[in-house]
């Protein structure tokens, strides 16, 4: 019986960026070239908003088709919280535990990670405090 070919684990960033591990790891990352992991940093690089993407699909991975790396914040203060508002609403359709804080807040590094900009904790507090048990319900307002 032949043995199967271990799963590779390869990650896909949408901008160039080295993630460095205190396991020893530091792993360079291209925009849109999948790029091998090993299992030890997988949180970490996921954490960075680096998406795994299966062998068989690395070849059909486009850049083209990705949000901007980096986008700067709104200056003014409605369209900045229509931002967040959007990805705390995005955070909770994930329904990653890893997401939320013990409080059951949106933690300003997913929502961080969906507006391409740095979001306040402040910000997504009192967002999420406005956005009351209608968010969990999936509802809009």
């Amino acid at each position: 019986m032949a043995q199967a070919a271990p799963k590779q684990f390869l990650f896909v960033s949408q901008r160039d960026i080295v993630v460095t591990s205190t396991q020893g790891y530091s792993i360079e990352f291209k925009k849109g070239e999948p790029t091998h992991v090993p299992r030890a940093m997988h949180k970490e690089v996921l954490d960075k908003g680096i998406v795994a993407v299966d062998a068989a699909d690395a070849a059909a991975v486009t850049v083209e088709a990705a949000p901007p790396a980096v986008l700067v914040a709104p200056e003014d203060g409605d369209a900045r919280k229509e931002k967040i508002v959007e990805a705390i609403r995005a955070t909770v359709k994930r329904n990653s535990s890893k997401d939320f804080t013990a409080a059951g807040v949106p933690t300003a590094g997913a929502v961080s990670a969906l507006t391409g900009w740095r979001a306040e904790p402040s910000e997504i507090r009192a967002a999420w405090a406005e956005m009351g048990p209608e968010v969990l319900a999936g509802g809009s307002k």
